[in-house]
């Protein structure tokens, strides 16, 4: 069950805000917490003693580090968060290897609540004043366990939870709005998507439509359910970190990540490329080395297909050269810098999309009309039609032209519009159903 479900809309939230708001002190964690574990349990029971585990195992090594005066309890801790991840990513290519028809499933969160527990563990100090359930809440806050926002434990636990009326109105407001980015537009670009990557005959235009209509999708998908989490968060006091700023406004591939899930940008920078020097090292190529374990490490966290990390690694090599011959300047200077971005990142979205590597290369080559299939043919106008709405929508969303509405003067017109927008999205999804975001399979 995710945050964008109309039974936890409907039913769950609503439970969920009663009890937390019972006039009992000193519960109000514990009872997220139950809400939490019961939660993923509704998603997926198989592996609620796992995550319960997990949880049990870091916050047990980290005391054991304070009681011994040991960082190895530590390091061991970490250790084993990265290697249930790494089995869970794997083992089903390994068992395809030995040709075996067995395959299992991939614990929903898993790689959203490994992070938070390295972060937990890295950031935890003796002196913090953390218990058990303020561990285990940051670990499986319903909130953020499926697709994020990724929160540092240091910032979560000194999130102030006294609330104001304001609070509510942030979060009203933020759950419409990301509503309306994942059912309106970004489940109605769904079939356009999945009817262009199936096909192995697509025109120029119909396979860059596709593209253009997944790295839509993905966007206001994953940016809606971010929205809709930090929409929540201010009901139960947390004010949860953002996740995207217009990132296909990006002027060059450094600039895009940035702007494009910010809180695992953040994660990475903090956990691992800090501390292995970031850019202030003493050569060129220990940087180049700092940059490509961030790149390989953020497409291993992807997944175990190649495509993953074919794709990070064409973002560390045109990062790179953007570091090391300022490419995006010169670009700047004929104004080709933001399409060049653009071109990229629809590239990479593609070859993120792929179910393989030898998928990807038939889909570019129909792109680039490679594959003998023509620049469009006759049906192709009718077939975009049927989605010139959530397109012109997405695009438009895309470079920022609706953000005049969130102005001061503007606010009661922008709620009144948000309004209308949830019954809609209400109306829609009763109709077609329940779509997962796409980031929770990650």
């Amino acid at each position: 069950m995710s945050l964008s479900s109309l039974s936890f809309i409907g039913i769950y939230f609503p439970i969920i805000l009663i009890c937390y708001h019972l006039p009992i002190k000193g519960i109000k964690n514990l009872i997220l917490l139950l809400f939490s574990l019961g939660l993923y349990a509704l998603g997926n029971f198989q592996y609620l003693f796992l995550l319960i585990f997990s949880i049990c195992l870091n916050y047990l090594l980290v005391r054991l580090s304070f009681k011994r005066k040991n960082k190895a309890y530590k390091a061991f801790a970490v250790f084993i968060d990265a290697l249930i991840l790494l089995g869970f990513k794997y083992v089903n290519s390994i068992l395809g290897f030995v040709q075996s028809e067995i395959s299992v499933a991939f614990p929903l969160g898993l790689s959203y609540f490994t992070f938070k527990e390295i972060s937990y563990v890295v950031d935890c100090r003796e002196d913090d004043g953390s218990s058990f359930i303020d561990a285990a809440l940051y670990i499986a806050n319903f909130l953020t366990i499926l697709a994020g926002p990724l929160t540092k434990f240091k910032d979560e636990l000194s999130d102030s939870k006294a609330q104001r009326v304001s609070d509510y109105e942030k979060g009203f407001e933020r759950v419409f709005s990301g509503l309306f980015k994942k059912i309106i537009i970004a489940d109605s670009l769904k079939l356009l998507v999945d009817s262009c990557f199936v096909s192995n005959s697509l025109s120029v235009l119909m396979a860059w439509s596709g593209g253009v209509a997944y790295s839509l999708q993905l966007y206001f998908d994953f940016a809606g359910y971010s929205d809709i989490a930090i929409g929540f968060g201010y009901f139960f006091g947390y004010h949860l970190c953002e996740n995207f700023n217009l990132p296909y406004l990006a002027t060059s591939i450094s600039d895009f990540w940035k702007r494009w899930h910010l809180s695992l940008t953040s994660w990475f920078t903090t956990y691992i490329y800090i501390p292995l020097g970031g850019s202030r090292v003493k050569s060129s190529a220990r940087h180049l080395f700092n940059l490509f374990v961030v790149w390989l490490v953020t497409g291993i966290w992807h997944g175990s297909k190649l495509t993953f990390i074919l794709w990070a690694m064409i973002y560390f090599v045109l990062q790179a050269l953007e570091k090391y011959t300022a490419l995006a300047d010169k670009l700047q200077k004929i104004h080709l810098n933001r399409l060049y971005t653009l071109f990229v990142v629809v590239i990479e979205w593609v070859i993120f999309r792929s179910e393989s590597l030898r998928s990807a290369l038939s889909y570019l080559s129909m792109m680039f009309g490679l594959a003998g299939n023509g620049l469009f043919n006759s049906s192709d106008l009718l077939s975009l039609s049927y989605y010139k709405l959530p397109l012109l929508l997405a695009i438009l969303m895309s470079f920022g032209a609706f953000e005049w509405l969130k102005k001061e003067k503007y606010q009661k017109l922008y709620q009144i519009v948000l309004l209308a927008l949830f019954v809609l999205c209400l109306v829609i999804m009763i109709g077609r159903g329940y779509s997962a975001p796409l980031y929770a399979g990650f």
